[in-house]
């Protein structure tokens, strides 16, 4: 029973990404790992730890590290304001708060809208594309979740 369930949420959340920017920059994380959007609360710094972490919080008793997307991508950093949030993802079972400049929306995305990240990338953010969503005019570049977690440079 529970496989039949998960086989159906699985195939409810196909195709959605939530959209968020990070400068005039449109980027989509798979729906699927979003557990929550939450507004900049008071983090925690940690010692010798990669300068895109910008440390730890608690959210509701569970300590989780925060990623900051710009310096993730190796961005300029910017002053945090009311647009500002932390989508919160879990990744196999890892629960780790990105900090992003707004959400834009959730959008249903076919995959024939979807091509290949390209093969030479100007800058990391290449790194942890999954794919270039082309759709209504519009481009926006979706995340490979597991590689932001997990990758280094």
């Amino acid at each position: 029973m529970n496989e039949i369930v998960a086989q159906e949420t699985e195939n409810t959340l196909r195709g959605k990404y939530l959209t968020f920017m990070l400068d005039e920059q449109c980027f989509g994380l798979d729906i699927e790992y979003i557990l929550e959007i939450i507004g900049v609360q008071v983090m925690t710094r940690v010692p010798k730890i990669p300068p895109y972490i910008k440390g730890i919080m608690n959210l509701r008793g569970k300590v989780i590290p925060i990623i900051d997307m710009r310096l993730r991508f190796n961005k300029a950093t910017r002053e945090y304001d009311a647009k500002t949030c932390i989508i919160v993802v879990e990744v196999d079972e890892d629960v780790v708060g990105l900090v992003v400049d707004a959400i834009d929306e959730v959008v249903d995305i076919a995959d024939e809208y979807i091509s290949a990240p390209p093969g030479v990338s100007s800058d990391y953010t290449g790194n942890f594309m999954k794919g270039v969503a082309q759709e209504k005019g519009r481009v926006r570049l979706l995340l490979d979740c597991r590689r932001i977690l997990r990758d280094s440079y």
